[in-house]
């Protein structure tokens, strides 16, 4: 496993984007509805009974509740999705657990073995030592490779970044959110280009 970090290296480009982004719908309700989703599902903690997973075409929101321990995790699986932009709410900061605390994307790839690949996006908390599975979906297995990304409020991802060399365009893309503390949740809008 490796973990890499790809720092905001120029922070005007990524305020000007999210601008373009959320006043002038450049990447608005049009593309929204180009999203091909083919499934979707969510799972949270059995123990927990507060934490949440939602999907909503392409609004996904995960949190802890009240609880400290615990996770939220909803995705979709997408076709086509080979560049997408994924707008972010996500509170200022987390509590860091334990190995498996996470806020951020998890991508499985789909090959033509079935789903061969997990990333592990983070967007404010990643641990590479990361062990658990709190999903099902995609590989069902812990992340391949950990990327911080950095806190946002727009993320542009390129998936074929990460895409292992016989990748379909077919992904499982998932927000998820563990051990994070009291109170935290993410929610994030997804645009398909």
């Amino acid at each position: 496993m490796k973990i890499e970090k790809y720092p905001c290296r120029n922070r005007l480009l990524a305020a000007l984007l999210a601008a373009v982004v959320l006043t002038c719908g450049a990447l608005g309700n049009a593309d929204a509805k180009n999203l091909s989703i083919l499934n979707k599902d969510t799972t949270t903690w059995l123990l927990s009974g507060v934490d949440y997973a939602r999907v909503d075409g392409p609004v996904i929101e995960v949190g802890m509740g009240d609880a400290t321990w615990g996770y939220g995790f909803a995705g979709v699986e997408l076709e086509d999705a080979r560049i997408m932009n994924v707008k972010v709410q996500a509170p200022s900061r987390y509590k860091h657990y334990d190995a498996n605390a996470f806020a951020g994307f998890m991508i499985d790839y789909s090959t033509s073995d079935g789903y061969t690949k997990r990333v592990a996006l983070g967007i404010g908390m990643l641990d590479r030592g990361r062990w658990g599975v709190a999903h099902g979906w995609g590989t069902g297995k812990p992340p391949n490779e950990f990327i911080d990304l950095g806190r946002q409020s727009v993320y542009y991802l390129d998936l074929e970044k990460w895409a292992p060399p016989d990748w379909n365009g077919q992904v499982w893309f998932s927000l998820g959110i563990q051990n994070a503390g009291e109170g935290n949740s993410l929610k994030a809008r997804l645009f398909v280009r």
